[in-house]
């Protein structure tokens, strides 16, 4: 490894250093894949920090967060991001003692660090088996997931969570109209109300992720 930092220090020329072989070449190929690829990345962590702040509004209000329709719109993208971690920063290597001769497995450098705990939770975010039960769904997104994506996009948090006031503004401008054209429940309803309450927050829930737009980024080569 040292002997290939070393090889690749001289200066590059105007000729784009992609197109040019030996470790000078390969660094620079990498350096390009890193400059895309970490940018995808990060844009992909955004999305999904900003639609895990949508998802978790029944939980702010000290309600349940309905399950499927909160883990459904985030399995894909959650999965997408944690592949581009593993392809920017794993490493493909021979799987050695007790495998098979050609067997080759792609592992983090360390097992013990933050990264690691970032692609884990990845892992669990992306799995249809892997997330908790509905009871524990908000403190899970609110405790566990929600730093560590926020670690991971550094200063774009606090733009992701200022889809948290928005939604509040929406929500006090609508209570507002309601108030204002007398659109209220009666009282006669209220059998009816509870579960009609219900579906309406999923739904609401739904359409508000789904506006989030997660879709993977395609990059231009």
């Amino acid at each position: 490894m040292n002997a290939i930092l070393r090889e690749g220090n001289e200066p590059e020329t105007e000729k784009r250093a992609v197109s040019r072989g030996g470790v000078a070449g390969l660094r620079a190929q990498i350096a390009e894949k890193t400059a895309c690829g970490a940018a995808a990345m990060m844009d992909t962590a955004f999305d999904v920090l900003k639609a895990i702040h949508v998802a978790l509004e029944p939980h702010r209000q000290g309600k349940r967060v309905p399950k499927d329709a909160t883990m459904r719109p985030l399995i894909h993208p959650a999965r997408l991001l944690r592949e581009q971690l593993e392809s920017l920063i794993w490493l493909a290597q021979p799987a050695g003692q007790g495998f098979q001769d050609g067997v080759v497995h792609v592992m983090p450098l360390s097992r013990d660090d933050d990264w690691y705990r970032l692609w884990a939770m990845l892992q669990d975010l992306g799995g249809y088996e892997s997330w908790p039960q509905a009871a524990d769904i908000g403190p899970w997104l609110t405790d566990t997931v929600v730093p560590q994506l926020e670690w991971l996009v550094g200063d774009r948090a606090e733009k992701a969570a200022a889809v948290i006031d928005e939604m509040a503004k929406a929500a006090a401008a609508r209570d507002k109209a309601a108030k204002k054209s007398g659109a209220k429940a009666s009282a006669n309803k209220t059998g009816k109300g509870a579960k009609a309450t219900r579906r309406d927050s999923i739904e609401t829930l739904s359409a508000a992720v789904d506006a989030i737009a997660i879709r993977p980024r395609s990059i231009n080569v």
